[in-house]
């Protein structure tokens, strides 16, 4: 088995397009197993004004010495790590460094900017439903009840013409049964009163591609730098309008944990406090 294979096995390869792009900890790992003894790294340029940053890389070891240079900018990170630029072009020097040390051409994921992280064959093609409803008689005026209407007469089953728009009489029935035979007549709000729209169910939350290969070692430093679990920080980051660290990208969440280390992002209260 070629040590492509073994990384893809173990999930450190993710496809994008029907492109693969190795992972810097599949990188890291492959590196260690073939005599990787260690990494430097050094500031080249930094522009506070831009908040761009470069930064070299020399990965040393068995296989000799190899450097490269990674930089990074709020242009091409994620809006969770645009204050982190510094950091992120170190990650991206050192998976530049670690892909010459093992003898890798793919290109890392982290060097990707963030649109193209957004992109995966794995990401759900979007469902498309259709709502059979009463046929218009007009175009239907926006109400505060949604698209929630009757779907035929209640009474013989028929279409019904929708009178919401440009009603004569203001107290007219909203709906009424294109049957003459039928005349039945909806006044809209008593409708509904009497048939509330249906819950609808909840969906499951959308996990970025990287998710499956990331979730083990994530919750796990979680356990390590906060004393939780995976479902109170989340739930915070939700409150936090960042949505949920298993929809990010890698790149964010490996950013995420350094702040969290370090004190830059720290939750209002103490977590089990949080009320759920």
């Amino acid at each position: 088995m070629s040590f492509l294979d073994t990384l893809r096995q173990r999930k450190q390869i993710i496809n994008l397009q029907g492109r693969e792009y190795v992972t810097h900890e599949g990188l890291l790992a492959l590196a260690v197993e073939q005599g990787l003894t260690g990494v430097t790294t050094t500031l080249l340029s930094y522009d506070a004004d831009r908040n761009q940053a470069i930064v070299q890389a020399t990965a040393t070891g068995e296989r000799g010495t190899y450097s490269d240079i990674g930089d990074a900018s709020p242009q091409n990170v994620g809006k969770m790590i645009a204050n982190a630029c510094i950091r992120m072009a170190s990650t991206r020097a050192i998976s530049r460094s670690l892909r010459l040390f093992c003898g890798i051409g793919m290109t890392a994921y982290d060097e990707l900017p963030p649109e193209a992280q957004s992109q995966s064959d794995s990401d759900p093609e979007p469902v498309v439903t259709t709502r059979k409803r009463a046929a218009p008689r007009r175009a239907a005026a926006p109400s505060a009840g949604g698209d929630h209407i009757p779907e035929g007469c209640p009474k013989c089953g028929k279409e019904m013409w929708d009178n919401r728009v440009d009603k004569r009489n203001p107290r007219g029935p909203d709906f009424k049964c294109k049957d003459k035979a039928c005349g039945e007549a909806i006044w809209i709000d008593t409708w509904r009163r009497a048939n509330p729209a249906p819950t609808s169910t909840p969906t499951q939350p959308h996990h970025h591609p990287s998710w499956d290969a990331d979730s083990k070692s994530f919750c796990a430093t979680l356990g390590e730098t906060c004393g939780t679990s995976y479902e109170p920080i989340a739930d915070w980051c939700e409150r936090e309008g960042w949505g949920r660290p298993s929809s990010w990208t890698k790149a964010d969440r490996d950013s995420f944990l350094v702040d969290l280390a370090n004190g830059t992002q720290t939750p209002p209260v103490a977590l089990e406090e949080i009320p759920f």
